[in-house]
């Protein structure tokens, strides 16, 4: 896991990073605090409603493969 999470967290931190330039050269002329607000709870429900969708069919074919290798067993 350790391996995975030194790849991870800097391409994370490089796209917060991005983000928030973004925003401080785009805030008082181009995006208000209002839009700020709307974009976030939009893009929460984007990725909450993927999750929704995509989690359970996952969760069943986990849930198969973990079933077929204790009959393998």
């Amino acid at each position: 896991m350790g391996r995975v999470s030194a790849w991870i967290e800097p391409l994370m931190m490089l796209g917060q990073s991005a983000t928030l330039g973004l925003i401080a050269l785009a805030f008082p002329k181009l995006i208000t605090l209002d839009v700020l607000y709307l974009l976030i709870g939009i893009l929460l429900l984007v990725v909450g409603i993927f999750y929704w969708l995509v989690l359970p069919s996952l969760n069943r074919k986990h849930q198969a493969e973990v079933g077929e290798s204790v009959a393998l067993e």
